[in-house]
């Protein structure tokens, strides 16, 4: 790619600055790379990195924020343990948060072990075309996801599935920070009645403005 390609690319990242920029967590041992990954994908891609170098940073970071897709090198693995790494593993799975590794080389053994950890595995190489159309594809994958087991097809508004994951969230925040958190319980009373009277489609629409008065 020649410097006018790498700069046209870099004005127009692939997302925008806003609600809808992605924030990943990129875990690997080796300082020079991982500030070479986040300029790659800040700059040139529009995501928000943060990047660590430890197992407990990680867990920190990830009960404090939630990234939306998870960058591991393979190295890094190798180093703290397969099987240490598995609690972070299920950790993301159970939150549907991808885990994309990056192996230096080629490694057929290590490349078994890491398929059963992580949604993709790839061999690094210096250009990261191929490992951005990835992330973005496991981004676009949970997006997806997210929004048909926690979100109400009918009226658009998270369902109590998500409900119980927040609260959930925010517990596991509260006893991590001593901070306090608080909820406000709101009741439609007589929705069922108006549905029947003036069909559900009215209905729906009454829950998507009542939740438009309330910051998400």
């Amino acid at each position: 790619m020649n410097d006018m390609e790498q700069k046209t690319e870099a004005n127009n990242p692939v997302y925008s600055k806003g609600e809808n920029q992605p924030l990943l967590l990129v875990l690997n041992d080796d300082p020079v790379l991982r500030l070479f990954l986040k300029y790659y994908f800040e700059k040139q891609n529009g995501m928000i990195i943060m990047e660590l170098n430890s197992q407990m940073e990680a867990l920190e970071y990830f009960y404090k924020e939630y990234p939306n897709c998870v960058i591991v090198n393979g190295s890094f693995i190798s180093k703290m343990g397969i099987h240490v790494f598995e609690s972070f593993s299920h950790l993301c799975q159970e939150n549907y948060i991808p885990i994309l590794i990056t192996l230096d080389k080629d490694n057929l053994a290590l490349r078994k072990e890491c398929i059963t950890l992580a949604d993709d595995v790839m061999v690094y190489s210096n250009k990261l075309d191929d490992l951005v159309i990835r992330v973005i594809y496991h981004l676009k994958k949970r997006s997806r996801i997210m929004d048909q087991i926690l979100i109400d097809p009918m009226t658009g508004v998270k369902n109590e599935k998500f409900l119980a994951q927040e609260v959930e969230r925010q517990i596991k925040d509260m006893k991590r920070s001593y901070e306090q958190f608080s909820m406000v319980y709101a009741q439609l009373d007589d929705l069922s009645a108006v549905q029947k009277t003036y069909g559900y489609a009215f209905g729906h629409q009454i829950v998507k403005e009542f939740r438009g008065f309330y910051p998400k």
